[in-house]
């Protein structure tokens, strides 16, 4: 049985029908994308909403509750908009969805996301997170999974998962993050990045087991439906070829010179590398080159301060910066660095 039910019921039940206590019914009153259904919080993550320091307070408290088994998140549809947010807020903006994937990253019992649009643009990258943090991940007919690009205001680099990315094989993250490739589910699937392929009809299927503490590998191993052939394989070797340096000049002489079945693709590749600044694209190969040597929570406060550096950079027009010209985009901000708690802080806190 799965663990997180036997914890469950061990802990004083919270098996089926049982009803949400006071608390928790008090928590729909503050925001209204927080519903508790039985055993299971249902989360509707809106960029524009008010909700994440709500969802990262109460986090803690689901966690230790014994009423609680799961939660659910979802995302409406139209996240997948590339509307630019508010420049003066996206410094804030951007702490927030940093710590709010920190959390649910750190959520001590199943999490699952479900998901069914395209995700990207500024307005989509808490969504483009929730496909890479959490315990379960899945993915949708209509999934659809892209980075961010700058230089666009607003947007957080790599929409946070730079420290996923960096474990992805034979230079594949790399070349998502420099081109902003968008990838399906398929592909998604076979990278690890989502966990299941489940269409949406199954989404209240879901929901309505796991608000019954119905445990939760199980069912989503059942409702699993292998997806149509993944694109990314036919180009596994060339990717390896050509997205095989941390240095941005080797990569784009691997694609100037790649002739035979996959010039087009080289060619589409660099048009993509090309139209952004060189300092971004330095910023994002150090940003995955840190990414493999650091825990998720140092990378996730990296991600942070490429953001500020970014935002306050007067070099995005340099033709060649060089490695010691982005230094600076990794200085601690000062007085207004990214606060992270440690893996053993929210233990501590979830046991007080």
């Amino acid at each position: 049985m799965d663990q997180w039910s036997d914890k469950a019921r061990s802990d004083g039940s919270a098996g089926r029908g049982t009803a949400p206590s006071p608390q928790f019914a008090a928590e729909n009153a503050v925001a209204n994308e927080i519903r508790i259904v039985k055993a299971t919080v249902a989360v509707e993550l809106s960029a524009a909403s008010p909700l994440l320091p709500t969802l990262m307070s109460q986090l803690t408290v689901w966690a230790r509750s014994p009423e609680i088994y799961a939660v659910v998140f979802s995302v409406p549809s139209d996240e997948a908009s590339s509307v630019a947010p508010d420049p003066a807020a996206s410094l804030a903006k951007a702490a927030l969805h940093l710590q709010a994937l920190w959390r649910i990253e750190c959520f001590a019992k199943p999490s699952a996301s479900l998901l069914d649009a395209p995700l990207a643009g500024p307005r989509g990258e808490l969504a483009v997170g929730l496909a890479a943090f959490g315990t379960h991940r899945v993915a949708g007919r209509q999934f659809c999974w892209s980075l961010p690009q700058w230089p666009r205001q607003g947007t957080l680099p790599l929409a946070g998962v730079a420290c996923k990315l960096a474990r992805l094989p034979a230079g594949i993250g790399r070349y998502l993050a420099l081109t902003g490739t968008a990838i399906g589910r398929a592909d998604a699937n076979a990278l690890g990045l989502v966990t299941h392929c489940i269409d949406a009809e199954s989404f209240p299927v879901i929901a309505a087991a796991l608000a019954d503490c119905q445990p939760i590998d199980p069912l989503l191993d059942d409702l699993h439906t292998a997806p149509d052939a993944a694109a990314l394989p036919a180009l596994h070797e060339v990717i390896a070829r050509c997205f095989a340096s941390d240095k941005i000049s080797d990569i784009m002489a691997a694609l100037e010179t790649e002739t035979g079945e996959h010039r087009d693709w080289a060619s589409a590749a660099l048009l993509a590398i090309q139209q952004r600044p060189p300092l971004v694209l330095l910023g994002l190969l150090r940003l995955i080159r840190t990414a493999r040597t650091v825990d998720t929570r140092s990378s996730l406060i990296e991600t942070y301060r490429l953001a500020v550096g970014l935002a306050a950079s007067s070099h995005l027009a340099d033709a060649a910066p060089s490695e010691v010209t982005i230094d600076h985009l990794f200085a601690i901000p000062e007085g207004d660095d990214l606060v992270l708690p440690t893996r053993a802080e929210i233990e501590r806190g979830r046991a007080g």
